[in-house]
């Protein structure tokens, strides 16, 4: 199978979209966001670009919601 015929989407759920996330695979999503937050709302403002900086709020709030420190 080349890259022209291999699917998008893996055909198997556990391998991909829909399956839960390992042990490892979470904590490492929390962490991803927590910088990405960071990094939004230093950059945002700074930069004047209003989408970037309500990226963060909009992460927290997210986080909050699921339950995420």
């Amino acid at each position: 199978m080349n890259h022209a015929t291999t699917p998008l989407r893996p055909t198997d759920p556990s391998m991909g979209y829909g399956r839960h996330m390992s042990g490892t695979e979470a904590p490492a999503l929390t962490a991803f966001a927590v910088t990405e937050t960071a990094c939004a709302i230093a950059y945002g403002p700074r930069q004047g670009n209003v989408l970037v900086a309500a990226r963060g709020p909009r992460i927290v709030k997210r986080m909050r919601q699921e339950g995420r420190p």
